[in-house]
């Protein structure tokens, strides 16, 4: 019994010294979560010390992998106050990592002030460490992949004419990040009866908070002529909606291909006839709606066609029909940058429409259908911009008069602005025109805005900064007087600022400030950016400060 007693009392004492020498030390080490990265072939963490007794500061820190001996300790001078932050590289994904903090102190000796386990993240899970696509089977698989997995193109794929299946939509959202590193996805289409019936038409379809980068499309094909649903319609090249803020688009090329789209029409013995409900339709090559970031866009050789019957009656404020050549609807206030469109595309809608009770609306627009805003009020909406080619809007409308006139803006560059936003810096230089067949007379009634820059502006206060247009703006084969269309730069019922705006039109020369011509002609290679830096660009503005 007195041995117990003696074992027990020898134990209190030596548990009494280690917590006196903790305390005496009273040094330590912390990994601060919030500072924490974990990519598949590194990692990056900060380290904070606690040293109220300044024991460290004549000693060096180690922080080392333990049991790894491939990775080369990192050795500094001891730190106070702000923590510091490491990265380990060379690491293997999908491995679980021991980081350790340790110094040497001249009595305890080596002293292991932290310690903790870190784990890389597994191929596809981080940008650093994709997966690689090599072919079309492996493409299409993306639809069966986790959310939020990293995907990169290792070469271009030539889909040599196969369909592409719809692989996200409403039910099923694209959340991943797919680079294309500079590759293309070639002769792609998805024309076939079963893919394009639906709401969502085009490669990527329905994206919610994903990323899409340094992507070439070369020739894409999307066409659901042969049987367009009898729905509400989101049709692009890349992609057909975007829903999320946090979305990038950025580094697309699309080329040599084309987006055809019948809608509000459905086929019959004797052809096609006007459906009883009409739906809306948001469609641009880059994507239908859209949220979040779109940057650095170079559009051409492209072609967008659509046909239609009766528009969309306004019983929200998006509903009807929005085309652009890059993006047809930019929802409200969920922009966050648009910047850097390169569009030399040809636009054309053909409408074969009843006048639809209630305020119908169509918005068709060189760049953007129907812009609504940005996140915040004030911010730049749209910047850097070279507009080509033609948009070309062609109306047969029946003339009855118990029903509601549409609303219709044409513009070069936008169809529609409904926010307090910037514009600067764009250039449009596409050809616009509106014709009307015979039986339209005096369908219109006063709502039809055609825009050399801008169809129709809904908001004060927009500001437009450096921007030149000198394209050819037309109406023909008009049986409505001209006081039932308004034909202009930029149509506007509220204050607008302005500055370094001018414009040359068919058969006039609009400006504000003061009157300039633009006579001259040219085109010039390379990027947005060095095209409005240009001199000729420079010119053309110094003649209107």
């Amino acid at each position: 019994m007195k041995k117990i007693i003696f074992l027990l009392f020898a134990g209190l004492v030596t548990l009494m010294l280690v917590a006196c020498g903790g305390e005496e030390l009273n040094v330590r080490a912390s990994f601060p979560t919030g500072n924490i990265e974990l990519n598949g072939t590194s990692i990056t963490f900060s380290v904070s010390l606690i040293d109220p007794d300044l024991l460290l500061p004549e000693h060096q820190i180690t922080i080392s992998i333990e049991g790894n001996n491939a990775v080369t300790p990192i050795v500094e001078d001891a730190w106070l106050r702000v923590p510091r932050t490491f990265t380990f590289e060379g690491l293997t994904p999908g491995t679980t990592y021991t980081v350790v903090v340790e110094t040497d102190l001249p009595e305890e000796g080596n002293v292991r002030l932290a310690s903790r386990e870190f784990t890389t993240a597994e191929v596809g899970r981080a940008e650093d460490v994709p997966i690689m696509i090599t072919n079309a089977e492996e493409f299409f698989d993306m639809a069966n992949a986790e959310n939020g997995t990293f995907f990169e193109l290792a070469n271009n794929i030539n889909f040599e004419g196969a369909q592409a299946p719809v692989m996200f939509n409403a039910n099923r959202r694209f959340t991943h990040h797919f680079n294309g590193a500079g590759f293309a996805l070639q002769n792609l289409n998805q024309t076939a009866d079963e893919h394009v019936s639906g709401a969502y038409i085009s490669i990527f379809g329905f994206i919610r908070n994903g990323s899409i980068r340094n992507l070439v499309l070369d020739g894409i094909t999307i066409d659901n002529r042969s049987n367009p649903g009898n729905t509400a319609v989101y049709a692009g090249i890349l992609a057909s909606r975007i829903d999320s803020i946090d979305a990038v688009i950025e580094n697309i090329t699309i080329k040599n291909s084309a987006l055809l789209v019948r809608h509000n029409q459905r086929s019959t013995a004797d052809g096609w006839t006007n459906v009883a409900n009409n739906r809306s339709l948001f469609l641009g090559t880059v994507v239908g709606a859209a949220q979040g970031t779109i940057r650095d866009i170079t559009i051409y050789d492209t072609q967008v066609e659509v046909t239609m019957s009766n528009l969309m009656q306004g019983l929200t404020a998006i509903a009807g029909v929005h085309i652009g050549g890059a993006i047809g609807l930019i929802e409200q206030n969920r922009g966050r940058e648009f910047s850097n469109f390169d569009v030399n595309i040809d636009l054309e809608v053909n409408i074969n429409s009843n006048r639809v009770p209630g305020q119908s609306r169509l918005n068709i627009g060189g760049v953007v259908g129907f812009h609504r805003g940005m996140d915040r009020h004030g911010e730049v909406a749209l910047e850097s911009a070279v507009v080509r080619g033609t948009v070309a809007l062609n109306i047969s409308m029946n003339d009855d008069s118990s029903a509601g006139a549409p609303w219709i803006a044409v513009g070069g560059f936008i169809g529609s602005v409904d926010a307090q936003q910037i514009m600067r810096d764009v250039v449009v230089m596409n050809d616009v025109s509106v014709t009307f067949a015979s039986n339209s007379t005096n369908v219109l009634d006063g709502r039809l805005r055609i825009g050399s820059i801008i169809g129709w502006t809904l908001q004060h206060n927009n500001s437009f900064q450096r921007v030149v247009s000198f394209n050819q703006t037309s109406v023909l084969n008009a049986s409505t007087t001209t006081s039932n269309y308004n034909f202009e730069l930029m149509n506007t019922s509220r204050t607008i600022n302005h500055s370094n705006i001018s414009v040359r039109t068919l058969n006039s020369t609009l400006s504000f400030n003061s009157a300039t011509v633009v006579s001259a002609f040219e085109t010039l290679d390379g990027s947005i950016t060095d095209f409005i830096a240009s001199q000729w660009v420079l010119d053309i503005l110094a003649t209107i400060l």
